[in-house]
């Protein structure tokens, strides 16, 4: 396997039982760890740097890779293979609370280990890198001297303070297509819309054609249009209501003026014994014995 995911050998990955979102979150992680940025928090523990990291974080920043429970998971998933470590402090700048600090593990050393055996193997080897230009250049045969073989590092200096809060990004190309179906369809209006990853988790579980299309349902719902908010519309188990027909509005049925079986053409003329209106109520044998009476 020639290739490299995210800068780690395929067959290191696979020997660990590692996908491409794993090994995404690992890149994410280490570039985040290795950052100078500022707003980071570090702790020092026997000598070694922690960082302290929210899932809801790291989710916000990786959206395509799930929620932030979906991120716990993976983060679990290398702990126990110990490629990652974790420690779990109880309060972080005199604030009670459960603050999480991780730190590559030790099994984090054969990923590194193997990619500086590739990378030595690629600048030994004999071979000569052409110097590319502009397109409207001509392509010198001049062989480069050194190339730059690891992926470019993710380097984000976006992180909050201890609230986890950071500053807004500008919304995912998929997210500006549905805000823009959204106003479109004339949904509920707002000021501030969802997070970016509870609409792309919308989008996840129901696909984009389901999803698009329990908008257009929504939509037409007076029920919907009268009562929900943006937040709300945002639900997946609303939007499967949606798709189950739940916010259709109701077709007012015609009301059932004739109660009894009664003949328009025909001409009641008054009994003595009513008898034949009892027989058409059903009331004959409760009460026919009794109108006689006191008749």
């Amino acid at each position: 396997m020639r290739y490299n995911i995210c800068g780690y050998s395929q067959e290191i990955l696979l020997n660990y039982n590692l996908d491409c979102n794993d090994a995404t979150l690992l890149r994410t992680f280490m570039d985040i760890y290795t950052s100078s940025s500022e707003k980071l928090e570090y702790i020092t523990i026997e000598n070694e740097k922690f960082v302290w990291l929210t899932y809801g974080y790291i989710s916000e920043q990786l959206q395509l890779l799930g929620s932030p429970r979906t991120i716990k998971r993976k983060i679990d998933k290398l702990i126990e293979k110990n490629i990652l470590k974790r420690v779990i402090l109880n309060s972080k700048n005199k604030k009670a609370g459960k603050y999480m600090y991780l730190a590559p593990g030790e099994n984090y050393s054969v990923f590194e280990n193997k990619n500086t055996e590739e990378k030595n193997q690629m600048t030994n080897a004999p071979h000569q890198v052409t110097k590319c230009h502009k397109g409207h250049d001509k392509v010198s045969l001049d062989p480069m001297t050194s190339c730059q073989v690891k992926d470019s590092s993710i380097i984000d200096s976006s992180i909050g303070d201890n609230n986890n809060t950071h500053t807004e990004e500008k919304a995912l190309p998929i997210i500006a297509d549905i805000m823009k179906k959204y106003n479109e369809l004339n949904l509920p209006k707002y000021t501030f819309r969802p997070k970016d990853r509870i609409i792309m988790e919308c989008i996840r579980t129901l696909g984009a054609v389901n999803f698009f299309k329990a908008l257009e349902i929504m939509s037409r719902s007076s029920f919907v249009k009268n009562t929900f908010s943006i937040n709300m519309i945002f639900k997946i188990d609303n939007l499967k209501n949606a798709l189950n027909g739940t916010f259709n509005d109701r077709k007012k049925s015609p009301e059932k003026e004739t109660l009894l079986n009664v003949s328009n053409k025909k001409t009641y003329k008054p009994n003595k014994n009513n008898e034949e209106l009892f027989k058409l109520l059903g009331l004959r044998w409760l009460f026919g014995n009794y109108y006689k009476k006191w008749n």
